[in-house]
């Protein structure tokens, strides 16, 4: 999945990974459903997926 979404293969450096899956939580946190689904559930939309 990773190789067909990004053109690259998965990494084995645990870091790498670790920083891939620190991007996705951003950009997951940004997109169009999460800020819809915020703002239905909690009448806002926060900018950051801090708690």
């Amino acid at each position: 999945m990773i190789l067909k979404k990004t053109g690259q293969k998965f990494p084995k450096d645990p870091t790498v990974q670790l920083k891939m899956a620190i991007q996705a939580i951003f950009r997951s946190w940004n997109n169009e459903r999460a800020i819809s689904y915020r703002n239905l559930n909690t009448g806002t939309s926060t900018t950051s997926p801090t708690t």
